[in-house]
């Protein structure tokens, strides 16, 4: 084969593809016409042949029977066996009437047979006697009636042989097969790792000459079913080529070798895992096989050991390996008898590839890893009925991202590395199992090997190895483990253990069954929790005794990854904390309930005071404007004077102390001296206007004010308006200032609870945040790190520029943003210019990421990107996020918080998945709203559960994803709308740089979505382009009916959020409508 390399591009030779036929169906015909003489199957079980004639009159006899059926071109046939003689029949008879062909797994589950009978809704469904009880059991669920015919005999079925045999031998003989207008128009629907792909007539013709195997006139071999697209690739080059294909319905390492013996098998089809079996298991060693001539492997990656073992076994046999996948219709690599070992072969005729960089798609270099991209005849027309997935996979230039990675050599030749999806990520690492597999198949004593994922809380992901040993083979998990350590770097190393298994589970091609290995790691950490809790005194008496041997900690990594924190791997002298554990009780999600915290501190006060006296010398507070530094010990002195002054004001319990400032050093003194005295303290909004002022003065009537110099003349105004004479103090440095929204008293427990949040780590770490103490996220903040014994790094205020040169300046290790400041952070130029080397994580919340942003979160490597969340009512955050949770959760429900999500109209608490309102309990909860028992009582019921307000869900792994606000949704006509949508849909359009979405009243409809957009620099677009723009990708009730408002800035809020109240009052004014 030929190939040319462009611009990075290789592109297999050209040649012009075949018009001679014009759909699967004449294919076929023609094909099985021509062999008619020739045997086309052998059932090795019973030794009986069937020539390719017997084949075409049950074809022929089968496309009667569907045609008196009344199916017609575009119905869709399900056929659901493993390999047997009869199995093809109702495949080449559905596209002999031009009906779609649909393969299903014979060992699906009820689950998997609900899903694929409600996406494909078949009209006629062929299965064998072993899948017709979970079949017959999924339509009576779905309450749906396609005809049933078994393979063999059931009582409420029809049987394939009563089909055959019924049928007028006349009509059989003038039968032809039913011509087709359009060779695109689907022929197979197919379905591969989640997803159903359509494979087109044009893509089935192209298969017959898919790859360089020759089965003319020669016995060839394969196990995979037509639910693999091997199995159907297999079936449609045997039948054009005139094969024989010997039929034996399971894979057997011994058995394989006798049927080529017996059978003269020349070419045999084995998935990458049956090839390792077939290596490692010995038994070829016994055969000498004359008769092969080729074995072909693919599926996943051959090592290049197993490729070079098997040579030396059978060295008259070509041993190759192809690259491709369901998608593509096919192979789109095959290897030649003089490429590499390990190499997939260069690209095929009629397809490019080329390879691009994960992050900013750029085409890259020889030898150089990334993910490949695909261009081919064969391609899909797309993913059955979802316009998302295809989208996603096939971009607007017709190029498939196969989400596999991969390099081509100096030489043209396509070696594969591992899944996107199965890479494994350790401590910003991105960890190929591929490569440890490799390693661990050298070693003498391992016959079979799957390394997997476990989630660990401070390290991303940890590798698991899943072992079948060799007969005979005494190595312990200990020198396995040893034996990765030595041969390759330290992050390799398999830090969550090994698992010895006496066999794998294998998908019905034959491939290791990673998606079964997986919920099976799930099953054994739940088994073990228990053994874990009673365990944790133990390991804490090790812990404070000596250090923890090697083997010990493999244990904890084993069992305990998702209820322990295991900080170093070496554990010597390091802490081993207990992670967030969480159960599900009638619908309520409940964190783990701990009270070690309740029993040591009496008050908050007290939490501080320890806090800060044991930090003593660290630098707490660095004024990046000024480059002073504060110490904890410096900290000290300027809360207990500053306390001992309030003391002699006469202040004392219960009193109200008032903060108005930004974020500076001096700022949380006046809090932590009002928490040595159980005074309140209460901050301000520093931008209040004098009616705010007048307000929060008269709600709170605090006995002492403290504030900046740029809100005093505002608070000085109140105080006289309302003629009232609190003392003022002034900080009279650098000011900015915030304040208290939601106007809350935080008991002494709330905030004792806050401070112990673990679910940030701020040990010993350097952090930049920009909320000040008006926030709950800025007080949250401030507790955590002082208790922890944090640095901060002090800024007035946010600005994407500033905020790169301070990460680069003082090594920020951790940085919390609002989620519009994160927006803002990633879509500006200025993240590209700086490595942030020492940026570790980036805490978001505040409001709902546009999925946009979410998705380019996935190509910052090496920080971890958390998001949760919480809200001033309930103290701080309710969540506590992971590093391997999904994009777009907030996380997994908090230590001493309960959650569930129910109706917002009855109240009935919804399984998961079901989006509702989310209604919270948790130690942190605020004590009410303060001096306002009415609107304390409308939040929080008789149980004690908060309302929040808040729409969203918990799916399937207890993970939370936040909808929208209630009070923000939009109603038309009746439906509910979410600005989200809607702004999700118009941060994709490439104009756009910020939306918001808000309602404005309508006489006859309710509301009509407005949206507010601030465009791109340099890139024009009407505001007519943009209504039309989601117009055409929503539903019509999300049109924007209110039009497009063009704004150069946003009003924002302290956080960092956009400001939709300023929103709404500037859209009352030019709109001239009152609430």
């Amino acid at each position: 084969q030929n190939f040319t390399v462009e611009n990075g591009v290789y592109k297999g030779e050209r040649t012009h593809q075949s018009t001679k036929y014009k759909s699967l169906g004449e294919l076929m015909w023609v094909s099985i016409t021509s062999h008619e003489d020739k045997i086309a199957h052998l059932d090795a079980h019973t030794d009986e042949t069937f020539t390719y004639a017997e084949l075409q009159d049950k074809a022929v006899r089968c496309a009667l029977w569907l045609q008196k059926q009344g199916i017609k071109c575009g119905d869709v046939i399900s056929v659901c066996t493993s390999n047997q003689p009869n199995s093809i029949v109702p495949c080449i008879a559905a596209a002999y009437v031009n009906a779609i062909f649909n393969p299903w797994n014979e060992d699906m589950d009820l689950s998997t047979a609900l899903h694929v009978l409600q996406l494909t809704t078949p009209k006629v469904i062929f299965c064998s006697e072993k899948s017709v009880g979970v079949i017959l059991n999924a339509m009576k669920e779905k309450n749906c009636n396609p005809m049933v015919v078994v393979f063999g005999n059931h009582d409420s079925t029809i049987s394939l042989s009563d089909i055959l045999r019924n049928c007028n031998n006349a009509e059989a003989a003038n039968f032809r097969y039913v011509e087709l207008d359009d060779v695109k128009k689907t022929a197979c629907i197919i379905h591969s790792s989640g997803t159903t792909g359509e494979l087109s007539n044009h893509t089935m013709i192209l298969m017959k000459d898919n790859g360089t195997l020759d089965m003319t006139n020669v016995p060839t071999l394969w196990f995979s079913s037509l639910y693999w697209i091997s199995g159907v690739i297999l079936n449609v080059k045997a039948i054009s080529q005139g094969g024989t294909v010997i039929l034996y319905s399971q894979f057997d390492e011994d058995m394989t070798c006798q049927l080529i013996e017996k059978y003269k098998v020349a070419v045999l089809f084995l998935s990458s895992s049956m090839i390792n079996r077939f290596v490692r298991a010995g038994y070829v060693k016994n055969y000498s096989l004359p008769s092969l001539k080729v074995i072909l492997g693919g599926g996943a990656i051959i090592k290049p050991k197993i490729q070079e073992e098997l040579r030396r076994c059978l060295p008259h046999v070509q041993i190759l390996q192809g690259y491709g996948m369901t998608e593509v219709g096919g192979l789109v690599t095959c290897q030649l008898p003089n490429h590499k070992d390990g190499s997939c072969g260069i690209v095929a005729k009629n397809v490019q590839i080329k390879i691009v960089n994960l992050e900013s798609r750029k085409v890259l270099d020889p030898n150089q890893s990334g993910e490949i991209w695909i261009k081919c005849a064969s391609m899909m027309n797309g993913y059955y009925r979802n316009p998302e997935a295809t989208k996603s996979t096939i971009d607007e230039e017709g190029w498939l991202h196969t989400g596999d990675i991969g390099y081509i050599d100096e030489d043209g030749e396509l070696f594969i590395i591992d899944r996107i999806k199965e890479l494994i990520k350790y401590r910003g690492y991105q960890i190929s199992p591929g490569e440890i597999e490799g390693v661990l198949i050298s070693h003498p004593a391992v016959l079979e090997v799957a390394v997997i994922s476990i989630p660990h809380a401070t390290d991303d992901e940890h590798p698991l190895a899943y072992i079948i040993k060799k007969p005979g083979a005494k190595e312990t998990k200990q020198d396995l483990i040893d034996f990765v350590a030595k041969n390759m770097m330290d992050h390799y190393k398999l830090r969550a253990g090994i698992i010895f298994l006496d066999v794998f589970p294998y998908t019905g091609s034959g491939k290791i069954a990673r998606k079964d290995l997986k919920e099976m790691t799930k099953k054994l950490f739940k088994r073990t929790m228990v053994v874990a809790r009673c365990n944790i005194r133990r390991i804490r008496h090790y812990r404070s005794t000596s250090h923890l041997s090697h083997c010990k900690v493999i244990l904890l990594e084993h069992i305990q990854n998702l209820i322990f924190t295991i900080k170093d791997p070496d554990i010597s002298n390091k802490m081993v904390n207990e992670s967030m554990i969480f159960t599900v009780e009638n619908g309520i999600y409940k964190g783990q309930v701990t009270y070690d915290d309740m029993n040591k501190y009496k008050c908050f006060g007290n939490v501080m005071w320890h806090s800060i006296r044991r930090n003593g010398e660290k630098i707490a507070h660095l004024d990046a404007c000024t480059e002073k530094s504060v110490t904890y010990a410096e900290l000290q002195d300027k809360v207990v004077r500053c306390a001992l002054w309030l003391q002699k004001q006469g202040i004392k319990s219960d009193d109200v102390i008032s903060v108005c400032t930004g974020n500076h050093y001096n700022a949380i003194v006046p809090c932590l001296s009002a928490a040595y005295i159980n005074v309140i303290f209460n901050p301000w909004d520093e931008n209040m206007n004098l009616k705010t002022a007048l307000y929060v003065l008269r709600m709170m009537m605090p006995k002492i004010i403290f504030c900046s110099e740029k809100s005093i003349d505002v608070i000085l105004s109140a105080i006289k308006e309302q003629n009232c004479s609190p003392v003022i103090v002034v900080f009279g440095e650098h000011v900015d200032a915030i304040s208290f929204s939601d106007i809350l008293k935080l008991s002494n427990s709330v905030l004792l609870h806050i401070s112990q949040n673990k679910s940030v780590n701020s040990v010993d770490m350097v952090l930049l945040w920009f909320s000040s103490l008006y926030w709950i996220s800025g007080l949250f903040l401030n507790l955590i790190t002082i208790e922890q014994g944090g640095k901060v790094i002090i800024y007035p205020e946010f600005n994407e520029e500033m905020t790169c040169r301070l990460i680069e300046k003082y090594q920020i290790e951790v940085i919390f943003l609002s989620t519009s400041l994160l927006s803002r952070f990633l879509k500006s130029s200025c993240i590209k210019k700086y490595p942030l080397s020492s940026l570790k994580v980036i805490l978001y919340g505040g409001a709902v990421m546009n999925k946009k942003v979410q998705e380019e979160l996935k190509y910052i490597s090496n920080i971890q990107i958390l998001q949760g969340y919480g809200m001033t009512e309930t103290g701080g955050p309710v969540t506590s996020p992971q590093s391997h949770d999904k994009n777009g959760s907030n996380g997994v429900v908090a230590k001493n918080v309960q959650i569930k999500i129910v109706d917002p109209e009855s109240g009935k608490i919804f399984e998961s998945n079901q989006p509702g309102e989310i209604l919270i309990k948790s130690a942190t909860i605020m004590t009410g709203y303060y001096n306002n028992p009415e609107a304390t009582k409308s939040i929080i019921d008789e149980e004690g559960w908060l309302h929040s307000g808040d729409i969203g869900y918990i799916d399937e792994d207890g993970e939370l994803f936040i909808i929208d606000r209630i009070k923000e949704l939009i109603k038309y006509k009746g439906q509910q709308i979410s600005p989200a949508e809607i702004e999700n849909t118009l941060i994709s359009h490439p104009a756009v740089l910020e939306v918001a979405i808000i309602g404005v009243p309508h006489a006859l409809d309710n509301e009509h979505p407005l949206a507010y957009v601030i465009k791109k620099p340099g890139i024009e677009v009407t505001e007519q382009e943009l209504i039309d723009f989601v117009a055409e990708n929503m539903e019509d009730r999300c049109k924007l009916r209110a039009g497009v408002i063009f704004l150069d800035s946003f009003p924002y809020t302290g956080s960092g959020k956009i400001s939709r109240k300023d929103l709404k009052e500037m859209t009352k004014k030019l709109v001239n409508y009152d609430d």
